[in-house]
């Protein structure tokens, strides 16, 4: 009874550690297939960067009330950032940059 125990126990941990080894393929192909899309984000200047970055979000929404700032400006800023460090230090698993700048582009509209 032992031995069949520890056989059932063997067997779910190599078919445990196969499925791992799937999905950790898995995970290295969508990284890979991430990491080959290349974004073009529209610059922000070092000013407006600078108001962006110090405003919470009714500053924000001032700011684009008093024509100084558009959404473009900021979705173009916030990801950048969030590009730049999420990639760098592996923070993000999905990407949505575009279509938040086709959404910026919209309301700018």
């Amino acid at each position: 009874m032992l031995v069949l125990l520890v056989v059932i126990i063997a067997i779910k941990l190599a078919v445990g550690a196969f499925k791992f080894r799937g999905l950790k393929a898995m995970g290295a192909l969508r990284l890979r297939m991430r990491d080959s899309i290349k974004l073009n984000f529209p610059e922000v200047s070092a000013e407006i960067g600078a108001l962006i970055f110090a405003a919470d979000v009714g500053d924000l929404r001032r700011l684009q009330i008093e024509g100084r700032i558009t959404s473009v400006d900021i979705v173009s800023f916030y990801a950048y950032r969030c590009f730049d460090i999420g990639r760098k230090f592996g923070f993000i698993t999905e990407e949505y940059y575009a279509e938040a700048m086709v959404m910026a582009k919209l309301r700018d509209a």
